[in-house]
């Protein structure tokens, strides 16, 4: 079966099930999240009018194409299902050649790996792992490899829950960068949750618990520079409070904070934003005792801003 990149993005979900998924999926507001991430990858390929002449093929139980820009950035992309309870998808970037300014020829591979998952409770865990490797000042066979890793958790009403993200000091791989697979770009962000190989040997971690409505608990370290940061933080409201999304600013680690207690007014105001009624039914559960939740970071035994001020003053 063959069909257009076009037609892929406007059928998105129903091909994704002739893969054969559960039907749970649908029944998780969630899986529009895991659906928006792949779109994503394709829409940042800016294909343009070429969505409607590439070809898209499906067989054996994947989706894949392959597509060269008019800037000769190489993309490759799949979908494939392995069982009814999972999904991923795989776009490979690989940028035109250069030459550096000392005469080396520079090459660049990017992969991204979208994996949505679901359990018999209806939770969706949404992962992504990404990789870059590159050639710059390596020998012949070797190439540098630097990783990151996210998980999201969203409970079946498709609030997220938990939020995890992890970052890896760059890496030199034994391999040659023309032969290097993608199972070997990804072997350490695939390793880096639930007690993999990895799993504690990140340079930079931040986990986000959702507490209440509106509030979630930050647990955050750069081992680089010595940040350790443990405290609870409102979220950030713009799009409303479906996912965990910390406020922007200055200051990433606040050090005084203040979350003070809401009205029933202002806690319906917050969860009347949700379009979706099953994920205002979610917020809902969390906002119970809303209206007597009180934090103050003074008073917080186990908060913890290590590093912060050094590091400032060294930048100064």
């Amino acid at each position: 079966m063959s069909y257009s990149v076009k037609e892929l993005k406007e059928k998105l979900g129903e091909k994704i099930f002739g893969l054969g998924i559960d039907s749970k999926f649908k029944e998780n507001p969630a899986y529009a999240s895991a659906l928006a991430e792949i779109e994503s990858l394709i829409l940042q390929m800016n294909m343009s009018e070429a969505d409607e002449v590439v070809t898209v093929n499906e067989d054996e139980g994947k989706i894949f194409f392959d597509w060269t820009s008019i800037n000769g950035i190489k993309y490759s992309m799949s979908i494939s299902s392995s069982n009814p309870e999972s999904f991923r998808c795989i776009r490979v970037e690989e940028k035109k050649p250069y030459m550096s300014t000392n005469g080396q020829t520079i090459k660049e591979k990017n992969v991204i790996e979208e994996i949505a998952t679901i359990d018999k409770s209806g939770v969706i865990t949404l992962t992504t792992n990404g990789s870059m490797i590159d050639n710059i000042d390596c020998g012949i066979g070797k190439c540098n490899n630097s990783t990151w890793a996210e998980k999201k958790y969203y409970t079946s009403n498709g609030v997220m829950s938990d939020r995890e993200y992890k970052d890896f000091s760059t890496k030199v791989l034994t391999e040659d960068f023309d032969r290097t697979k993608v199972s070997s770009m990804l072997y350490i962000p695939r390793q880096a949750f639930d007690f993999g190989l990895w799993h504690d040997k990140y340079e930079k971690r931040t986990f986000l618990t959702r507490e209440k409505l509106d509030t979630a608990r930050v647990i955050s370290e750069d081992k680089r520079k010595g940040i350790r940061y443990n405290a609870t933080i409102s979220l950030d409201q713009e799009y409303g409070l479906r996912d965990i999304v910390l406020p922007g600013g200055d200051d990433p680690y606040p050090q005084d904070i203040v979350i003070l207690p809401l009205s029933h007014e202002q806690i319906e105001a917050m969860i009347q934003r949700e379009s979706n009624s099953k994920v205002a039914e979610g917020l809902r559960s969390y906002a119970v005792g809303r209206e007597n939740y009180y934090y103050n970071s003074s008073e917080d035994k186990n908060f913890i801003r290590e590093g912060i001020e050094e590091l400032k003053s060294m930048s100064k």
